[in-house]
C-alpha cells in the first residue's frame, strides 16, 4: 500500500510539472547554456558560480520569451531585499523558434536579472528588454559580454 501510494504521489508531482521549487533545478535543455555562461562569467568577473536558480519550461501567457521571478520580502531593518527563490521561466512556444544563438542569448538575459540582479537596460546590450540580436552580437561577442558582467560592477 504504502509502495503504491509513493509511487502515485511521485506520478502525479511529475506529471503536473511540479519540481522542487528551491532546489535551483535546470531542465537540462538549458544546462549548456548556463555552463557556457558561467564559463563566460569567470572569465569575466573571476567568479564561476551563479545563484541558486530553477530554469524551466513554462508557458508564458505574457507574449514574453522568458522571465526571471523572484520570491522574497525587503527586510525592514536592512532596506535590503531577502530573496528566497530565484526561477527563470522559458516560454516552449517561443524557444523552438530560436536559433541556437538566440536561446543562449536568452539564458544570459534572464541570468542577467536573476543572478546578476540587472534591470533592463534602453541600449544595444543583452539587457535590452526587447533582447539583442543575434547578429548585432555575433559582430562583437567580448563587446556585448563586458557590458553584461561589468554593468552590475
Amino acid at each position: 500500500m504504502v509502495k503504491k501510494l509513493s509511487l502515485s504521489i511521485l506520478l502525479f508531482l511529475t506529471g503536473c510539472g511540479f519540481y522542487p521549487i528551491d532546489s535551483g533545478f535546470i531542465d537540462p535543455v538549458f544546462a549548456p547554456y548556463v555552463e557556457e555562461y558561467k564559463g563566460d562569467k569567470f572569465l569575466y568577473l573571476n567568479i564561476s558560480s551563479i545563484r541558486k536558480v530553477s530554469i524551466v519550461f513554462k508557458t508564458l501567457d505574457t507574449g514574453l520569451a522568458g522571465m526571471c521571478e523572484m520570491t522574497g520580502f525587503v527586510d525592514r531593518i536592512t532596506n535590503k531585499n531577502k530573496i528566497f527563490y530565484r526561477h527563470i521561466f522559458i516560454d516552449p512556444n517561443h524557444w523552438y523558434t530560436l536559433s541556437d544563438l538566440d536561446q543562449k542569448l536568452l539564458i544570459y538575459h534572464e541570468l542577467g536579472h536573476c543572478d546578476l540582479d540587472l534591470d533592463h537596460t534602453d541600449n544595444f546590450t543583452i539587457m535590452n528588454p526587447f533582447g539583442l540580436d543575434s547578429k548585432t552580437f555575433i559582430l562583437q561577442p567580448s563587446y556585448y559580454l563586458d557590458l553584461l558582467f561589468y554593468q552590475g560592477q
